[in-house]
């Protein structure tokens, strides 16, 4: 059974820095594995994942005097340095996990880097845990403006609110090779059993519209906090991330819902992967999800008497018992 996994990836540009994004979410975390609010207890496993314009990963192995950062600056030639180590025991390499928080803030303090590679951070990611699945936690602060599935400024208009043509914003801008980008790469990681859980704190335009798909289609949520300040929504981000990390959640889930003879579900509604016609992919489901079905009468059938609607959820818990 998929044990609990936690990829951490964790913009570090300028922004995140002077706004306090990147301490409040280093604290939060730190302060999630002191009091073992992880699920999973043993079996928690943890990794994290550093970007601004390359990628930056960390051996987090617990026989290393401290944790090991290498760098990837090759963007369209993407490789995983380290395919052991990424991911550990949270139990075993806690002391390893916990320098790493304390140091980041320091090792980007006087950054003066502002983009973000964020696209290219998630394949990224993916590529560490796509052998096991798990939640990835990404946490961005200015727009993906290099690497893959970069995306444009340019394209906010603010002239266009209020009027026909605001539905052009909140369209997810197709790729450069006319794929559907961030709903294609959703798709890879639901089929992993990978859920992207995001949260957004820019400074200014971050193109939602065409980033959300990942948690969309994954099982996830976006958490947005514009003009963020650790100041004024510190508070709110920590007590958000405090939540998703240690809320009762089941991992690598399907469901199907079915009706009564003579009706049809129609359309559902969610943050879900419809595979086949009903067999809805969660990768990991929780407490706060809620799922909506549109239903309709078959044609030329005459239903039952009393309508009723079955639906039924497998998963694996924290524990690793398939329920």
């Amino acid at each position: 059974p998929q044990p609990p996994v936690f990829m951490f990836v964790i913009d570090v540009s300028y922004t995140s820095v002077v706004t306090g994004m990147l301490d409040c979410v280093v604290a939060t975390i730190k302060e999630a594995i002191q009091q073992s609010l992880l699920p999973g207890g043993q079996r928690a496993q943890m990794g994290i994942i550093t970007f601004d314009t390359a990628l930056h990963f960390y051996n987090l192995n617990s026989n290393l005097a401290q944790p090991q950062m290498l760098v990837v600056s090759d963007l369209e030639d993407l490789f995983l340095p380290l395919p052991d180590d990424m991911l550990v025991h949270v139990s075993e390499s806690e002391n390893a996990i916990l320098t790493l928080l304390d140091s980041l803030p320091s090792i980007f303090g006087d950054t003066k880097v502002n983009e973000s590679c964020l696209g290219s951070a998630v394949k990224g990611a993916f590529a560490a845990m796509k052998h096991v699945g798990g939640k990835m936690l990404v946490f961005g602060a200015c727009i993906p403006s290099v690497g893959d599935l970069s995306l444009k400024s340019t394209r906010d208009n603010p002239r266009l609110l209020g009027t026909d043509k605001e539905v052009e914003l909140l369209r997810p801008v197709p790729n450069k090779d006319g794929s559907d980008g961030y709903k294609d790469l959703s798709t890879e990681l639901t089929r992993a059993q990978i859920t992207v859980e995001m949260f957004m704190a820019p400074q200014q335009y971050i193109d939602l519209a065409s980033i959300s798909p990942l948690a969309k289609f994954t099982g996830g949520d976006v958490r947005y906090y514009p003009q963020f300040h650790i100041n004024t929504l510190g508070l709110k981000l920590k007590t958000e991330l405090m939540h998703v990390l240690s809320r009762y959640m089941g991992w690598e889930a399907v469901m199907r819902v079915r009706v009564s003879r003579g009706w049809k579900i129609t359309k559902f509604y969610g943050h879900l992967f419809i595979r086949g016609q009903d067999l809805l992919m969660v990768p990991n489901c929780h407490v706060d999800q809620t799922f909506a079905i549109s239903i309709d009468m078959e044609e030329n059938v005459n239903p039952d008497p009393i309508f009723c609607v079955q639906s039924a959820l497998l998963y694996t818990n924290s524990d690793g018992e398939r329920r």
